[in-house]
């Protein structure tokens, strides 16, 4: 099941920066997803009822967490069974209430980034949404490009793995969906890595 958010990125940040302390953001990427105007008079109210039923499969504070439960597959096998619900919704965010956890072979291409400020909204949104341990934002500063294929995929990486990549390496992840991003007939796809193995 999918959880449609339709606020405009702009509105979310009004929203969220007391209750989670986010910077604002530069000047040159402060563009919103959704192109039409929105105020805090227009746009509907953010309300979350999070899934009792949720498990994030994120590990931020366990000594040994276990990741038996994630499934060989890959990104693209996520993306072509979403794609259909998820491109037929308007702009806005949209999480899924019980997303998969794979183990997917990548390559990682040696480059990283920092996350974009659309990107740590929604990272900010989707904690806030489910009440995932704080102690995960600090833990995913960059982004690294991974391909499957030809496809690449900027991924949120947590700083335990970052170090332990090179430029060329062929890993196998525990990647975790989180959502998407929607613009018009744009969607950017949102995955997390919470582990690598070599």
């Amino acid at each position: 099941m999918i959880r449609k958010i339709t606020v405009a990125i702009p509105l979310i940040a009004a929203t969220l920066a007391c209750s989670l302390n986010l910077s604002p953001a530069p000047a040159a990427v402060s563009a919103p997803l959704n192109t039409q105007a929105a105020t805090a008079t227009s746009a509907p109210p953010i309300t979350f009822t999070p899934s009792p039923t949720f498990t994030p499969f994120v590990f931020v504070n366990t000594p040994t967490p276990n990741y038996d439960h994630y499934q060989a597959g890959t990104l693209k096998s996520v993306i072509q069974l979403n794609q259909k619900t998820v491109a037929a919704q308007n702009n806005g965010l949209y999480l899924p209430e019980n997303p998969p956890a794979l183990k997917v072979k990548l390559k990682y291409s040696g480059e990283s980034r920092k996350m974009p400020f659309a990107r740590s909204l929604f990272l900010s949104v989707w904690m806030n949404t489910f009440g995932i341990d704080r102690n995960l934002r600090q833990a995913l500063a960059d982004e690294l490009l991974f391909a499957e294929d030809a496809t690449e995929f900027w991924m949120m990486t947590k700083d335990k793995v970052i170090p332990r990549l090179q430029k060329g390496d062929e890993v196998s992840l525990y990647v975790v969906w989180i959502g998407a991003l929607i613009e018009a007939d744009k969607i950017d796809w949102v995955f997390m890595v919470n582990e690598i193995e070599k």
